[in-house]
C-alpha cells in the first residue's frame, strides 16, 4: 500500500525520512511547501480532516477530530523548533484521550452488539501500552520521542481510524447511532 499524503502533497514517509531524522534538522526549511508557509508563521496542518476519517458516528468523529488536531499541533510545534517543548503534555493529553474516547467508542460498539467488539477492543489495547511506554521513555531518556509519536499518530490515523474504526460504521449507523 503506498504511503498515505500529507495536506502538502507529500507522501509520509518523505516527510520522517528516518528513524534517525531530528526535529532539529533543516530538512522543513526545504521541503517544497515551505515556500507556502503563510507569512508570520503560520500553521500548515500535516493533516486535513476529510470524509475519508468519517465514522459517521458524530461523537467519534469529534474525538477523532481531536487526536489529528493534537498531531497537527505536535507537527506545528516541531516545524519551529518546539516539539520537545510540546511532547510530554501531548502524551499526557493522549494517555487521557485513550481513556475518554476508547471507552465511549467501546460502548458504541457494546450497545450496538458489534461482532468485532474483542478485537478492537484488542487493537485499543495496543494504542493504550504504547502511550504507555512513550509516557515511560519521557520519564526515563533525556531525549524525548517526538518523531516517534508523530510516525505513530499517523499510522494510527491512516490504518485503525481510515480502515478499521470505518469497519464498524455501517453497523452501528444501522442500528440507530450516526
Amino acid at each position: 500500500m503506498a504511503s498515505p499524503l500529507l495536506a502538502c502533497g507529500l507522501p509520509l514517509d518523505c516527510f520522517f525520512l528516518s528513524g534517525n531524522w531530528k526535529p532539529e534538522t533543516p530538512f522543513l526549511k526545504n521541503a517544497p511547501y515551505a515556500a507556502d508557509k503563510p507569512k508570520g508563521g503560520g500553521n500548515i496542518p500535516l493533516i486535513v480532516w476529510d470524509q475519508s476519517y468519517s465514522v459517521n458516528v458524530k461523537r467519534c468523529d469529534e474525538q477523532h477530530q481531536k487526536l489529528l488536531s493534537l498531531l497537527n499541533g505536535l507537527h506545528q510545534a516541531m516545524r519551529v523548533g518546539q516539539g520537545r517543548a510540546v511532547i510530554a503534555p501531548l502524551v499526557q493529553e493522549l494517555d487521557a484521550y485513550t481513556d475518554t474516547h476508547f471507552k465511549a467508542e467501546e460502548a458504541l460498539m457494546e450497545q450496538a452488539s458489534y461482532p468485532a467488539l474483542a478485537a478492537h477492543r484488542g487493537q485499543h489495547q495496543t494504542f493504550i501500552a504504547q502511550v504507555q511506554k512513550f509516557k515511560q521513555s519521557l520519564a526515563t531518556q533525556a531525549g524525548a520521542p517526538t518523531i516517534e509519536v508523530a510516525s505513530f499518530l499517523m499510522d494510527w490515523l491512516s490504518k485503525h481510524i481510515k480502515q478499521t474504526d470505518r469497519q464498524y460504521a455501517s453497523h452501528l449507523n444501522a442500528k440507530g447511532i450516526h
